[in-house]
């Protein structure tokens, strides 16, 4: 059997006391002082836009609608991607 000594008992009280102090330094969220209204014009069709820049290199990443292409010199580029981009 093992007998609780004095140093574990104060180790253990010591790690106990520390966990709520972590939990306090945190910041309460922030709440939003007004509401925010945001008004857009919507894009015109793409057949109205001008032709983007003819871009080669190998594609190097891709996240939902867009692409990030790294040309011959190493340079990255992010390009946009939609039913119209020919790839």
């Amino acid at each position: 059997m093992r007998a609780i000594t004095p140093k574990i008992l104060a180790l253990t009280a010591l790690l106990a006391s520390a966990a709520p102090a972590s939990l306090a330094a945190q910041e309460a969220a922030m709440q939003p002082e007004s509401d925010v209204t945001i008004q857009s014009t919507s894009l015109p069709p793409l057949e109205q836009l001008a032709a983007g820049p003819e871009v080669s290199g190998m594609i190097s990443a891709r996240k939902g609608d867009q692409i990030q292409v790294t040309t011959a010199d190493g340079t990255p580029m992010l390009i946009a991607v939609t039913g119209a981009t020919d790839i």
